[in-house]
């Protein structure tokens, strides 16, 4: 039974590549207009390490500026009435470095207002973090862990604060403020050598004995017979932009895209490369959304273009080694994608089967 669907899975796939192939002809390029380049601009800056360090400067900035505003205001309504006692911190003041703070209601108060209005933008954004498409690297995992972990640790050191023996004999040894201290370090753990030691495990798991130039070969065609193929492209189009991976898998389809400008006689070619020319923007530029992971980028920016102005005509394979980069940069994709998905690892599966027959 299991020999006959693999068969009926492998005839059902090819037949859907042959329908595929064909309807490409009319497919619509992966290629952005201005509006969405924009819109993908302001994405990829949200999620880069710019705009996080730009965040937590103005952060810092704004609880400095906080902390100087309120110390001005309290220290001037104290020269004002030097007999009565400081609002926000008694016997010294914001600006007395000389010895640790001494609590007093109002500065509990300035802290819980801190405290809140840094809740709420936690809080937004994990609503955001919920309401997006599942990713594929455990992010929403990750994120609901540490929410975990940090609400322990605020109940924890409220608790702590209320028992008189820990407060006063065990604080002496080990401060129970440290509690807070182990989210930083667990936020550390998780998302950092968690991700290296997942990549480590699934790599060894995946691993396999045959030579790794004939694997790549063979996956390169696998890859290729997957991508031609129309259902199973937007499954891997999916899990890649679900991956934040998407680049290899779109320029794939772009330089397809211009082999069938290519073939079509009747079509200028002027008007092919001004799709090659749209190909070397968007993949082969730095700073472009869909900027491939590729060493040299720069130089090969130069090379195409250089090649597409200066050359008569372009030739059909013109994008062929960047065609293959792709196919090769989609291995990693593909290995997760089938060990996620039934469907493509059973598809992949039968094309092994029908090369081993042939």
């Amino acid at each position: 039974m299991q020999n006959t669907s693999q068969i009926e899975l492998t005839s059902t796939m090819k037949e859907e590549t042959i329908q595929t192939s064909i309807k490409q002809e009319d497919g619509e390029s992966m290629l952005l207009d201005r509006k969405k380049k924009l819109k993908m601009k302001i994405f990829t800056f949200l999620a880069s390490y710019k705009f996080m360090m730009i965040c937590y400067f103005l952060l810092t900035f704004g609880v400095i500026l906080l902390w100087i505003i309120l110390g001005a205001v309290e220290e001037t309504m104290y020269q004002s009435n030097p007999s009565s006692p400081k609002i926000m911190i008694p016997d010294t003041g914001f600006f007395n470095f000389s010895h640790g703070c001494a609590l007093s209601t109002n500065f509990v108060i300035l802290l819980a207002c801190v405290f809140v209005m840094f809740f709420i933008l936690e809080f937004v954004s994990i609503i955001l973090a919920m309401i997006s498409d599942k990713d594929t690297w455990n992010i929403k995992r990750d994120t609901v862990i540490l929410l975990v972990i940090q609400l322990v640790g605020i109940i924890s050191f409220g608790v702590m604060t209320g028992i008189d023996v820990i407060s006063s004999l065990v604080d002496y040894f080990l401060p129970f403020g440290y509690t807070l201290t182990v989210y930083s370090l667990c936020e550390v753990l998780i998302y950092t050598f968690g991700p290296a030691v997942y990549g480590a495990v699934s790599q060894y798991l995946n691993s396999k004995k045959t030579n790794q130039t004939e694997t790549q070969v063979e996956e390169k065609s696998e890859v290729e017979l997957i991508l031609l193929n129309r259902k199973y492209f937007e499954i891997v189009l999916d899990f890649a932009r679900r991956s934040f991976c998407v680049e290899s898998v779109s320029s794939w389809k772009d330089i397809q895209k211009f082999k069938e400008i290519f073939k079509k006689r009747s079509v200028d070619q002027q008007v092919v490369k001004n799709h090659a020319r749209k190909i070397v923007e968007n993949y082969l530029t730095i700073g472009s959304p869909f900027e491939l992971n590729i060493p040299y980028i720069q130089q090969k920016n130069v090379e195409y273009s250089k090649l597409i102005e200066e050359s008569e005509s372009l030739d059909l394979n013109f994008f062929e080694k960047l065609e293959n980069h792709c196919l090769l940069d989609m291995s990693d994709l593909f290995e997760r994608l089938k060990s996620s998905n039934k469907e493509i690892s059973q598809a992949m599966q039968s094309m092994r089967m029908k090369n081993a027959k042939e």
